[in-house]
């Protein structure tokens, strides 16, 4: 992040940068920047997730090397993530 000297150099106060920020974060999606087959996978649903996991694990997916590792990393990581409502 930019030191707040350099910000008021620019004449920016650090309140209208965090707004920048924020704003910045809220309209960029990264999965469009991914590869297609990356995309692809970052974009399923939980249940096609679970389907195509199912057929990893199977070993009956068609798809390529790249793509089983994809869907078993975001498998594990969807079912160990923390939920919400274990947050609050």
């Amino acid at each position: 992040m930019l030191q707040a000297e350099h910000l008021e150099q620019l004449g920016i106060d650090n309140d209208t940068y965090m707004e920048y920020l924020k704003t910045m974060q809220e309209q960029i999606d990264p999965r469009q920047y991914l590869a297609p087959s990356m995309r692809e996978v970052a974009m399923m649903t939980m249940e096609q997730l679970e389907t195509e996991n199912n057929l990893v694990v199977a070993k009956q997916s068609t798809r390529s090397r790249a793509q089983r590792d994809l869907i078993q990393s975001r498998w594990e990581y969807e079912q160990n993530k923390p939920n919400e409502e274990t947050i609050s």
